[in-house]
């Protein structure tokens, strides 16, 4: 009877570091996806600034000449 005991709280304590491992897993990649969009979002942004400069400065340079 105590070996079926202890096997049970073997196997509840390992159900219970996997559902902690999961939680863990799922926070750091809820967090890295955060800052993942965040990079992606600063590179688009920069792309679309120079972009537009770009295209300013040659209007200006149309205009000139």
């Amino acid at each position: 009877m105590q070996l079926q005991i202890d096997i049970i709280q073997k196997r509840a304590h390992q159900s219970a570091q996997e559902v902690a491992m999961k939680g863990y897993l799922q926070t750091y990649i809820e967090e890295y996806r955060r800052v993942f969009e965040a990079e992606v979002d600063l590179l688009y942004r920069q792309w679309k600034q120079e972009k537009q400069e770009k295209q300013e400065k040659q209007e200006k340079e149309d205009e000139g000449g």
